[in-house]
């Protein structure tokens, strides 16, 4: 069994901190993970700025990996990467999103990433680890949805179909895209028309079965692969790029911070 926090501390090559635990068996509130005798692990004590209370489990506990993950200077280290037992990738940057989407590391690994520039919130305890490379579980902004990276693939081809069309008839050059707007930051925005086709998609799906077709598979995409789609599908598109991989005292040196710009 994999635990995200466990996976932090390992990549931060931090160790679990608390006392050695006493008493009955219990679980931790915020991981799950069953704690018993001798364990390392410690009373909940969150400060008042702690607004996770409803992600908690009933108890009283927590084990002492994730008592060592909400600690600031840890949590921050934290908001925008892919989580490895070796270290960490920053996925601040479309380009190393790009990487994650297409051709993601291998498991286990945890995925974090936080639109929010300056706040760091408590997500890489509550996000489910990653054990399939066919399945991303990723935590958006604090939602839990899934990304297939074969569905990327697929929509890339879709939409590369559409912007041929498209080109074809006159209606766009090499900068069209098959979307009104696809956001990066979807589960944390109140802006309008994310995921929702053009116009020229719509006339070019209508005229032509294979336009149709890209149209409908784009359609069927789940809410997470949108958002990914947000890093790949842009009127200046990068290349994707794997990032390097940080591990121990790097983590606190280097800043997580996305680079919107790219």
């Amino acid at each position: 069994m994999f635990y995200a926090s466990e996976l932090a501390c390992l990549a931060a090559q931090l160790q679990p901190i608390g006392a050695a635990h006493v008493g009955a068996d219990t679980v931790c509130a915020m991981c799950g993970r069953p704690i018993t005798s001798g364990m390392p692990s410690a009373r909940l004590d969150f400060g008042k700025s702690f607004q996770n209370h409803h992600w908690l489990t009933h108890s009283d506990h927590q084990c002492g990996w994730c008592a060592q993950v909400q600690q600031q200077n840890v949590l921050r280290a934290f908001q925008r990467c892919v989580v490895t037992p070796h270290g960490v990738y920053n996925i601040g940057t479309d380009a190393a999103r790009g990487w994650l989407w297409t051709n993601p590391p291998e498991p286990p690994f945890v995925i974090v990433i936080n639109s929010n520039t300056t706040a760091a919130f408590h997500y890489i305890w509550r996000t489910p680890v990653t054990l399939d490379r066919r399945l991303l579980m990723v935590n958006f902004d604090g939602t839990v949805v899934a990304v297939r990276p074969e569905a990327i693939g697929k929509a890339l081809e879709c939409a590369e179909i559409l912007r041929a069309a498209a080109t074809a008839a006159g209606h766009a050059k090499t900068s069209f895209t098959p979307f009104q707007v696809l956001l990066r930051d979807a589960f944390n925005s109140q802006e309008a028309g994310h995921g929702q086709f053009s116009r020229v998609t719509q006339e070019l799906a209508m005229s032509d079965p294979a336009c149709r077709v890209a149209r409908d598979y784009l359609a069927s995409l789940w809410r997470g692969e949108l958002v990914a789609l947000a890093s790949l599908l842009k009127k200046k598109p990068v290349p994707p790029l794997m990032p390097p991989l940080l591990a121990g005292a790097a983590l606190f040196t280097k800043t997580n911070s996305p680079d919107a710009s790219d």
